[in-house]
């Protein structure tokens, strides 16, 4: 009986080995003291050559400090004024400049999903992958699309 509890702490510290050995690359959330604000608009993204207004860039800090803060957030303001460039801007400083690979969802109603794409496509460089459509299209896009570097590298969970 002894025989049998040493072999299964065994077991289960092998198994706590390789998960510790699993999470030793994984990326870890920075501390709230680390955020940077972006001080213009032409910070915005590499790839874009427009430049935010500055109530987009005071948007985009503060959903970035929120993050920071791992503080949940809801943008909101009149009709027009860009939260979309906002927050695919964030998105994008997220990836790109911090090293969170994602994936990140946006969830939106149908009738937005086309103006989503192409703000992701102006502000980003972000892959963009669209989830909708019957269920065998999302179940393929599932696994062969919604996929992020970790994995493509083999460093991601099984």
């Amino acid at each position: 009986q002894d025989q049998d509890q040493d072999q299964d702490q065994d077991q289960d510290q092998g198994q706590e080995d390789k998960n510790k050995d699993k999470n030793k690359n994984k990326w870890e959330h920075p501390e709230p003291s680390q955020f940077r604000e972006i001080q213009s608009g032409t910070e915005c993204s590499r790839k874009c050559s427009r430049s935010l207004e500055a109530h987009q860039v005071f948007g985009v800090n503060w959903l970035l400090s929120s993050w920071y803060k791992r503080t949940s957030t809801i943008l909101a303001d009149d009709a027009g004024l860009g939260k979309k460039a906002q927050v695919v801007v964030a998105l994008d400083r997220l990836r790109n400049q911090i090293g969170v690979s994602g994936p990140f969802m946006i969830i939106t109603p149908s009738l937005q999903v086309e103006k989503w794409q192409h703000e992701l496509e102006v502000w980003s460089n972000l892959n963009v992958v669209t989830f909708r459509g019957v269920a065998h299209s999302l179940s393929v896009i599932e696994a062969f699309e919604w996929i992020t570097e970790e994995e493509e590298e083999g460093g991601g969970e099984e």
